[in-house]
């Protein structure tokens, strides 16, 4: 490559690069002017924290443990038995 053609793109690269800073610059100036006139109208956060100590000790907590078993599931054991042997694939007989 010619050192006019390197010139060339490192020029444009320079130029590339400055206009997205300007760009990005302006951009958040314009976002900030636009965000500080507008009044805060956001609602006061919430500060009632409940005790912990409003349990009952008589509670219960029950889980349903439950199996599913979709056709996926079913076709994966079908075919966990494949092992590779030897170089080839080879698949015991599904009782």
């Amino acid at each position: 490559m010619s050192l006019k053609r390197v010139m060339y793109i490192l020029f444009i690269l320079i130029i590339a690069g400055a206009s997205a800073l300007v760009g990005a610059a302006a951009g958040g100036f314009a976002v900030y002017r636009a965000v500080q006139g507008q009044p805060n109208n956001l609602p006061p956060p919430i500060q009632d924290i409940l005790p912990a100590n409003n349990t009952n000790p008589r509670q219960t907590l029950t889980l349903n443990n439950t199996d599913v078993e979709t056709a996926v599931t079913k076709s994966v054991q079908k075919v966990s038995p494949t092992r590779l042997e030897a170089g080839r694939l080879r698949s015991d007989p599904v009782v």
